[in-house]
């Protein structure tokens, strides 16, 4: 924020005055101060008032140069670079891992991103391949969780062989019977 009103040429009381001409006498010296400081964070109709009043978009608070050489924590322990964080503020681009269809299908007004285009029949048609591919990923999650749960009760099984004592066996036989292991059937892989 300091930056662009530098840039322009204004110092502080000059920014509070375009403020107060715009009808936010509410934003005073003290309130720049403290956000350009990082002291407080502005509010987003803060930020809005003041790109209006600097003339400027509210994204020129929202974004930094891709070159800066920090790292954006978008969530905790989830950090992107600055580039990225522009680029996904900017709706150019969506988060890593993000629904690349999703991103397109709502991503801001007046940025100039084609939405999906279509009669409602081919839009429709459009959804029914997402959720065909995504039941196709869901049945190889089901499949692999299959197969874990299959080693699982055949290592469950070949305890049963184990000298164990008393009150370990019988904790096996418990979860045996909870979920519904056989004890003497043929091992499947």
């Amino acid at each position: 924020m300091s930056e662009v009103r530098k840039a322009q040429g204004l110092t502080v009381d000059d920014l509070v005055e375009r403020l107060a001409d715009i009808g936010r006498s509410d934003i005073t010296n003290n309130k720049i101060w403290n956000m350009q400081a990082g002291h407080v964070k502005p509010t987003f109709d803060a930020v809005l008032a003041i790109a209006n009043a600097l003339g400027v978009s509210p994204l020129t608070f929202m974004t930094m140069p891709d070159g800066a050489e920090v790292a954006i924590e978008i969530a905790p322990s989830v950090e992107i670079s600055p580039a990225r964080f522009n680029a996904w503020t900017t709706a150019a681009r969506p988060l890593p891992g993000g629904d690349e269809d999703l991103f397109v299908e709502h991503h801001p007004f007046g940025t100039g991103l084609p939405r999906r285009q279509g009669s409602p029949e081919e839009k429709a048609q459009a959804l029914v391949s997402r959720l065909t591919a995504r039941l196709a990923a869901v049945d190889e999650v089901i499949a692999a969780l299959d197969a874990e749960a299959i080693e699982f009760a055949n290592g469950v099984r070949e305890l049963t062989d184990v000298d164990l004592p008393e009150e370990q066996r019988r904790a096996i036989n418990a979860l045996m019977r909870t979920l519904r292991i056989d004890s003497d059937p043929e091992l499947t892989s």
